[in-house]
């Protein structure tokens, strides 16, 4: 599918909605940004645990990604077990 879009004035590229549906991209869907040259390259955003890592039952604690492993590891360490 080919399709050109313009910029707008806040920088912004609109993406068609078939192209949306077709890799089911949902609104709030987060995604890295990088240039390769002159190409912007987007990725699907997953997010992963600051410690291990790993992408499995992530959680936000405070500003960091933790998974379930790793939260258990820190609560056991702040009771003193």
């Amino acid at each position: 599918m080919d399709t050109i879009r313009a910029v707008d004035k806040h920088g912004r590229i609109k993406l068609p909605k078939e192209v949306c549906k077709s890799l089911g991209i949902f609104e709030g869907d987060e995604f890295d940004i990088t240039t390769e040259g002159i190409n912007i390259v987007l990725v699907r955003h997953t997010k992963t645990c600051l410690a291990c890592n790993d992408d499995t039952d992530v959680q936000r604690m405070n500003r960091a990604f933790l998974c379930g492993e790793c939260r258990e590891v820190i609560s056991k360490s702040l009771r003193g077990a």
